[in-house]
């Protein structure tokens, strides 16, 4: 063999020893790096195939999220987290069910600040540790619904008034230590801190809450109609019949009115109206209606607002729609003041219609 042979040859093991080195240094590293990662999130495996298998699967994750950061311009970064071990499908099968029974709720300490009677003008309340830091959920991340079981109520308001004015109305009638959740339409989970305070208000509170809702109960994963809220924008009404009563029979044969028109003539902008209604549709509302007069046909556009309504909460006396400032009565309700008209019941009729010339 020549001097020349024997050279390339020794190079050539050389690189290969150098190769297996490096393969295996990176081996050991991502290894090592695993064991790091176990220990942070306190993983362990019920034998050494599982840990294995699970490794393998944490450093192909690694280099996915190493691949991405150095390629990607995304304007953000990926990272490690406790999920690294697993793929994709067993994230998406450990994650993405409900399973009503394993989580119990937390409980609540009591309130730090809860005998403070008089505070400065002005305090961060982040230095004094009232804001908390976002909380890690867990497994019942997925599964908050049933962290509500047996410990809240799930009601239907009297009305949009009620609605809008329940936190208010609940704390004059003695409920205490709750919270107040919008679920659609007009009803609410009441979410109390302990389970057995739910049934009591229930029971010993019933005079005082059938005042205000049509009905109240233990939620015990029992389904609730699917309604919601919506406000419609009514257009195209012909000037001389442009009044509450016009707006509210178009609106009445998309649902239920929760907040009547408020038209008003000393208004700067009189083209058009607007009506909240209880509505099973989901899908928005953009219709035409028409309008027949004497020996006239109108064609009016109907148009479901793009934002969806919630309900503010507002604590006040009297609770007004912040879009309409309806006529609210001293109970939370709209007043009497305002009455549906059966002579014009007959003027409308919904349907599809092509506008008229």
């Amino acid at each position: 063999m020549s001097s020349k042979t024997s050279l390339a040859l020794l190079f050539f093991l050389a690189s290969l020893l150098s190769h297996a080195a490096s393969r295996l240094l990176s081996e050991n590293s991502s290894y090592e790096s695993h064991e790091q990662w176990m220990g942070r999130y306190g993983r362990n495996y019920k034998d050494a195939e599982e840990k294995e298998l699970c490794s393998q699967i944490y450093q192909q994750n690694v280099q996915y999220i190493e691949s991405f950061n150095n390629v990607m311009n995304k304007g953000y970064k990926l990272a490690v987290n406790e999920f690294t071990d697993l793929t994709n499908e067993e994230f998406r099968t450990a994650r993405n069910i409900f399973k009503a029974h394993e989580c119990s709720p937390s409980t609540n300490s009591a309130f730090r600040f809860e005998n403070v009677t008089a505070v400065p003008s002005s305090v961060d309340w982040r230095k004094k540790g009232a804001v908390t830091p976002i909380k890690d959920q867990g497994q019942c991340a997925s599964e908050y619904p049933s962290s509500f079981f047996n410990r809240s109520l799930i009601g239907e308001a009297l009305d949009g008034g009620v609605l809008c004015s329940v936190k208010l109305l609940l704390n004059e009638g003695g409920g205490a230590d709750f919270d107040v959740v919008y679920v659609g339409g007009l009803h609410v989970f009441l979410v109390f801190n302990q389970p057995e305070a739910a049934d009591v208000f229930l029971k010993e509170k019933k005079q005082w809450w059938t005042k205000y809702f049509n009905s109240l109960d233990i939620w015990k994963g029992q389904a609730v109609p699917r309604l919601r809220i919506v406000g419609l924008r009514i257009l195209g009404v012909p000037l001389h019949l442009r009044d509450d009563l016009t707006y509210d029979a178009i609106a009445k044969e998309f649902g239920k009115i929760i907040w009547p028109s408020q038209s008003s003539w000393m208004l700067g902008d009189c083209s058009r109206g607007l009506v909240h209604v209880l509505s099973d549709a989901w899908k928005a509302s953009d219709e035409t209606a028409l309008i027949v007069w004497k020996d006239a046909n109108y064609t009016v556009m109907i148009k479901e607002e793009a934002i969806p309504w919630n309900p503010t909460f507002v604590e006040e006396e009297v609770v007004t729609n912040p879009a309409v400032s309806p006529a609210i009565g001293k109970d939370g309700g709209v007043s009497d003041d305002w009455e549906e008209d059966e002579e014009w019941d007959d003027r409308f009729s919904q349907e599809s219609a092509q506008a008229e010339d």
